[in-house]
């Protein structure tokens, strides 16, 4: 417990896994109440804002797995997650096989690229949420408000956090039994799976997102403002199924669980973070391809046959991944805040019309005579969308 206390993370490094760890030891020291101020107390320093909410589910979650002295060490998290550890080695793998895929591969494929350098929220989450559906999005997990998309109709731009799916009212009832605007109960069924990263280069994320785009449409990836990549995968049909075999599979390359709940605050595309950094958008494809099956098990041959018969159970397999050739001869590069590695951002994201696409390059063998399979493409619509 000494130990815990003594090394909290920063934010990023797994700030939810130690507050539930933590409860999980003080159970057996502590009431309640107190448990609560030590975990505030613990993490005030982490690098960004811990709700109380976050405070308060270590302590219920940690309650029915409590250690207790003198007993076998319990599982470190409870025995019914849905999700499995990290795998340094598939994700090693993974990148591997696709060497050379870059940051910047990553934005020359965007099938939409967005103009000059004038904030475009607005453009984008007309994009992703047509119509006029309630939003929650706020300043910080503590300020926040749950209104239709006309009313925050100039303001997202300036704002940092939103829930990736439509509310389905203004209110509902947290955990504990308080009426918020922001709560499970109200959040309507899922329309993306947010796949975020811990860590990596920024080049090791976005080839990360990119093999992902094998097995469910990739929408949109957008820069945290800090220093991780968020993959906005679109749902199809049967959400909850699908999204959950691509979560499981993302878990073992390194994906945080946190973005699994429906009501997760994300990052705004396009918004201000809270440190003042744009939150920049690199990829767009407001019509990506739900043809995908998401629940393709990570096959290679299922994955570059999309007739084949695809099994949700099959063990997960890094052999689908491969670089993808953008084939694109933009002069746009991705903004200079997004990683140092790469070329100053040059003000070209011109007027929301269609990249080309890429160019097929599965008859071209590189050098070592093995072929070049393309990670991710989108046919562009016929004419500039409508944003």
């Amino acid at each position: 417990m000494r130990d815990l206390l003594s090394a909290p993370p920063r934010a990023g490094q797994g700030v939810n896994l130690y507050l539930f760890r933590l409860a999980r030891v003080l159970h057996a020291y502590r009431t309640e109440r107190e448990i609560l101020e030590m975990l505030r107390a613990s993490v005030a320093g982490c690098g960004r804002v811990v709700g109380e909410q976050e405070i308060q589910r270590a302590v219920e979650n940690s309650r029915r797995v409590a250690w207790q002295p003198g007993a076998a060490n319990a599982p470190a998290r409870p025995a019914s997650s849905l999700w499995p550890p990290p795998d340094p080695e598939r994700r090693r793998a993974v990148l591997a096989q696709n060497d050379g895929f870059t940051l910047t591969d990553l934005w020359d494929s965007s099938p939409v690229r967005l103009a000059d350098d004038e904030p475009q929220a607005e453009a984008v989450v007309d994009a992703l949420f047509p119509g006029d559906p309630l939003l929650c999005c706020g300043q910080s997990s503590a300020v926040f408000a749950t209104r239709r998309r006309s009313r925050w109709r100039g303001r997202l731009a300036g704002l940092a956090l939103m829930v990736p799916s439509p509310m389905t009212s203004r209110t509902g009832r947290t955990r504990d039994g308080r009426v918020s605007q922001h709560t499970l109960e109200n959040t309507g069924p899922r329309r993306h799976l947010i796949i975020e990263q811990d860590g990596g280069t920024p080049d090791e994320q976005a080839a990360i997102l990119a093999h992902l785009g094998l097995f469910a449409p990739l929408a949109l990836v957008v820069h945290s403002g800090r220093r991780s990549l968020h993959g906005w995968f679109r749902c199809g049909s049967d959400p909850e199924r699908e999204a959950r075999a691509l979560m499981r599979y993302a878990c073992v390359l390194g994906a945080d669980r946190a973005t699994w709940t429906r009501s997760q605050f994300v990052r705004i595309p396009d918004g201000l973070r809270d440190n003042g950094q744009r939150q920049y958008v690199l990829y767009l494809d407001p019509t990506p391809d739900l043809s995908l099956n998401p629940e393709a098990a990570l096959n290679p041959d299922a994955a570059l046959n999309p007739e084949a018969s695809l099994n949700p159970e099959a063990s997960l397999n890094p052999e689908a991944c491969s670089k993808m050739d953008a084939g694109s001869d933009s002069a746009a590069t991705v903004p200079p805040e997004v990683s140092a590695d790469v070329r100053r951002h040059t003000g070209t994201r011109a007027t929301l019309t269609p990249a080309a696409p890429p160019e097929p390059n599965s008859a071209r063998p590189r050098d070592n005579q093995r072929r070049q399979y393309t990670l991710y493409s989108s046919q562009p619509p016929t004419s500039a969308p409508t944003l």
